[in-house]
C-alpha cells in the first residue's frame, strides 16, 4: 500500500515541478527532462524509483504521451526495436527534415542530420554508423509501400 502512494506521490511532484515551478511546454519535455533535471530539482530518489530512466519517470506522469526515443537519454535496448527504429526515423525524415518522400530521403540525407538533430544514438545503434545501413533501411521503406499500394490497388 505505501509503495503505491509513495509512487503517486513522486508522479504528482515530478508533475508539480515540470507544470508548475519550470512551466515546461509538452513538447519541449523530451528535450528538458534529463538526469541533471532529477538532481536539479531534488527529484533523485524518484529518478531512482523509476530505474533511473526519465522516459519511464515522463511516462508515469504523462501515459502515451512520449515515444522513448524522443529523449536525449533513450531506454537501452530502444534501438533495437525495429518499431520503435521506424517511428523515429518515420518522424526524422518527414517532421524534422521535411523530406517528401523515402526517394528524396535516399538522396538528400546525411550522416550529419543525425548529429544535429541530436539522433547519434539511432544512427550508432540501429544503423551502426554507416550511411549504407541508412539507405539500405530506406530502400526496405520504399519496397514496403510499394507492396502496400500495389495490394490496394488491387482490392479496388
Amino acid at each position: 500500500m505505501g509503495w503505491r502512494r509513495g509512487k503517486k506521490r513522486a508522479i504528482e511532484a515530478v508533475k508539480y515541478v515540470i507544470e508548475e515551478e519550470l512551466k515546461i511546454p509538452l513538447k519541449k519535455i523530451p528535450i528538458q527532462i534529463n538526469i541533471h533535471f532529477f538532481y536539479q530539482h531534488s527529484l533523485g530518489g524518484i529518478f531512482s524509483l523509476f530505474g533511473q530512466s526519465p522516459f519511464q519517470v515522463v511516462e508515469a506522469v504523462y501515459p502515451g504521451v512520449f515515444r522513448p526515443w524522443q529523449f536525449a537519454h533513450v531506454p537501452m535496448n530502444c534501438w533495437k526495436n525495429g518499431e520503435y527504429v521506424r517511428e523515429a526515423m518515420v518522424d526524422f525524415l518527414f517532421k524534422q527534415l521535411h523530406f517528401s518522400s523515402y526517394e528524396e530521403a535516399f538522396l538528400n540525407l546525411k550522416g550529419s542530420h543525425f548529429t544535429d538533430f541530436q539522433l547519434t544514438g539511432l544512427f550508432q545503434m540501429a544503423f551502426d554508423s554507416r550511411m549504407n545501413n541508412v539507405r539500405k533501411w530506406i530502400n526496405e521503406q520504399l519496397n514496403n509501400t510499394d507492396d502496400e499500394l500495389f495490394y490496394m490497388n488491387l482490392n479496388k
